[in-house]
């Protein structure tokens, strides 16, 4: 809780004692800073706090993204070695003779398996 304007508190008829003790009713671990914008008193304890409070939540931030990557580089390993387990260890080559022939089926050892088809040379042939 930030309690400001403690600078107007001897001009006030406010109990600080009280506003305390009503504060740790709802929340007793609740921390209390008073400072006072005008004297400068309390700034420097406000000012770590909120630092303490940034650097935390940048670790959180971090440590969550850290969790996604480990958690998408396993699925990028277990997505590979999916892929290698369903394709053969000679598909590149066959992949590579199919893309220089003018086979119609590409896939390795498929060679052969559907004849070519052959169009009329034109009008009138055939």
């Amino acid at each position: 809780m930030l309690l400001n304007k403690t600078d107007l508190l001897p001009h006030l008829d406010f109990d600080v004692a009280r506003c305390v003790d009503y504060a740790r009713r709802v929340n007793p671990d609740i921390r209390i800073l008073q400072l006072s914008a005008r004297t400068g008193e309390g700034m420097d304890a406000w000012l770590d706090w909120l630092r303490q409070g940034q650097r935390s939540a940048l670790a959180r931030q971090v440590s969550r993204l850290e969790a996604d990557l480990a958690a998408a580089r396993a699925r990028l390993t277990h997505a590979g070695a999916e892929i290698r387990r369903t394709i053969p260890a000679t598909a590149g080559e066959g992949m590579a003779r199919a893309a220089t022939s003018r086979d119609p089926d590409p896939r390795p050892g498929a060679r052969g398996r559907f004849p070519p088809v052959r169009l009329p040379a034109g009008p009138g042939a055939g």
